[in-house]
């Protein structure tokens, strides 16, 4: 587990974006696989979710931006250990433009800003999770 990435440590609620721009020569595009590892903290009723923003369209999401639930592994049970769970979205279309966004849902649902309780119980909300060997592969360019 060394070098994964803990989100939403204190109710301070973040998503991860990859920031450069994607290697795809101008006035081509490209099919391309989302992957990673996840795993959430404990009991938080939390799911993660991966956004684009400019040029591509998700495959099998929600919308053509943003992709279905991704439900990691409870590690509530301390007596078992650690589990992961492998992660994979597919973005068709995607160009250098193409910005990958991957957070928990509730925060990327709310405009990426914090959302203060539980919907369900008024709770305060952490939305705690984990990530690790997070990989963009090209699977076709056109």
């Amino acid at each position: 587990m060394d070098g994964y990435l803990k989100f939403n440590k204190g109710g301070a609620q973040t998503a991860i974006a990859i920031k450069e721009a994607l290697p795809i020569e101008g006035g081509r595009y490209a099919n391309v696989d989302v992957t990673f590892r996840a795993a959430k903290n404990g009991t938080d009723p939390m799911t993660v979710s991966v956004v684009i923003e400019g040029e591509g369209e998700i495959v099998d999401g929600v919308s053509a931006t943003q992709s279905k639930e991704l439900e990691p592994f409870n590690n509530s049970d301390k007596t078992i250990p650690w589990t992961w769970t492998d992660m994979k979205v597919t973005v068709k279309g995607a160009t250098a433009n193409t910005r990958i966004i991957i957070g928990a849902t509730p925060f990327i649902n709310n405009g990426f800003k914090s959302v203060a309780t539980y919907p369900d119980n008024g709770k305060t909300s952490y939305y705690r999770w984990f990530m690790d060997d997070l990989k963009v592969t090209r699977i076709e360019t056109k």
